[in-house]
């Protein structure tokens, strides 16, 4: 009874090795049943390789009488299945203690050969996966001493792995860090939360400093006791300079875009719906941004001749620029007025875009017409005069204007 109802396989063999008893267990390792082992030798479900060795393990059991150590091997099942067994043989004696076979433990150690094997695999997998990642990861007990992490780790602090090895977190941080990450990893303690992701400073072996990225999580044991921390870190030093610099950059855009004195705005070269203007074209108009943005000039109506828009527009498609076109504009309230409209195709905000920069011609115009009007009223003026009017230059005293009445009276013409 207790060999039927034992988890382990029991077997007796002859000493040429066929089975001769075998318990229940045995039969399910086998994948056969008892009637199919009695009476099979090892040799008829073993390959070579495998049979060879039992033949050797018989052997020196039949030779000194002593039990043997342990061993694995490989069979094949009745359905063609390998299946891998632990065995210890030890010798069989009858009453007169004469040997007459051997009898033998055997487990069925497939399925945990196979989880083994799945669970190498997947460290293997994970080890590759924390070897080829760019960011870096790492572990460390709970006072913050580093006690794992990948060469992406030893990157970015420029040290090696048997420099980081046992380093503090305090050793390669500002104190400033060192204090936010000392209450960072305090409050995932207390509270069994991962972090979100926070900045921290890093000091490199030669002294040069980075900004990271840097998640952190409780590590546990297989009881579920704290017994570390572990994250991943990732090096935005460069993002964040190029952040920067784009910030600086738009903020420089945006300060000439407000303070040039022309009208200037970007339209959606497919919808010429307006995406930005700038405050002179708000002026020049009478509309605000918001009534601006998002509408075409049509829907606006700020062209007093709509056909000079699909002047633009031809131009545009046929030639990609223009440059000093005078056009004629109206403001909200029906102003007329004049601009000189010059326009490039660009890219902008991942769209292809007209840019128009308009200069406001109106009062040029009309300060060139007062002039004209000024000349010819002083020409009139030196003209019909009845007196003699002379103008010279003070340095030599030569005339550069003289009037009909000084030329009569002088007889000069």
């Amino acid at each position: 009874r207790i060999l039927e109802n034992s988890g382990d396989g029991y077997f007796e063999v002859d000493l040429s090795g066929s089975f001769t008893f075998v318990n229940d267990a045995a039969c399910r390792f086998a994948g056969r049943t008892r009637e199919e082992v009695i009476g099979l030798n090892y040799r008829d479900y073993m390959p070579p390789v495998e049979a060879q060795r039992i033949y050797k393990l018989y052997n020196e059991v039949y030779k000194t009488g002593n039990p043997s150590d342990l061993m694995e091997y490989e069979i094949i099942k009745k359905d063609g299945t390998i299946a891998i067994n632990q065995t210890v043989v030890t010798l069989l004696r009858n009453a007169a203690g004469e040997p007459v076979g051997f009898c033998g433990v055997v487990r069925d150690l497939t399925e945990k050969k196979a989880m083994e094997r799945a669970l190498q695999e997947s460290e293997d997998k994970h080890r590759n996966i924390l070897a080829n990642m760019e960011e870096g990861y790492y572990e460390t007990d709970l006072v913050g001493n580093l006690n794992d992490f990948n060469m992406a780790t030893c990157k970015n602090l420029g040290r090696n792995r048997e420099e980081l090895m046992g380093m503090n977190y305090r050793e390669f941080m500002s104190p400033e860090t060192a204090d936010k990450v000392f209450r960072l990893f305090t409050n995932i303690y207390e509270t069994r939360q991962s972090a979100n992701i926070i900045e921290c400073e890093l000091i490199k072996k030669d002294g040069s400093k980075r900004i990271h990225e840097m998640s952190v999580s409780l590590l546990k044991d297989t009881a579920g006791k704290p017994v570390g921390f572990f994250g991943i870190s990732r090096d935005r030093t460069e993002q964040m300079q190029l952040e920067r610099a784009l910030r600086e950059s738009e903020e420089s855009y945006r300060r000439v875009l407000e303070l040039a004195p022309d009208a200037i705005a970007i339209n959606d070269a497919q919808t010429s719906k307006y995406i930005q203007v700038n405050t002179a074209f708000c002026q020049h108009t009478g509309y605000t941004p918001e009534e601006i943005i998002g509408r075409t000039p049509m829907e606006l109506g700020i062209y007093l001749n709509p056909e000079e828009d699909l002047k633009i527009q031809r131009l545009l498609a046929a030639e990609g620029k223009i440059d000093g076109l005078e056009v004629r504009f109206k403001t909200r309230d029906g102003e007329q007025f004049e601009d000189l409209v010059s326009a490039r195709m660009i890219r902008f905000k991942g769209k292809r875009c007209a840019l128009f920069v308009a200069t406001l011609v109106t009062p040029l115009k009309q300060a060139h017409q007062a002039l004209r009007e000024s000349e010819e009223s002083y020409r009139r003026v030196m003209e019909l005069a009845p007196d003699a009017i002379t103008i010279s230059r003070i340095s030599d005293g030569k005339y550069f204007e003289v009037n009909e009445a000084f030329c009569q009276q002088t007889g000069y013409a």
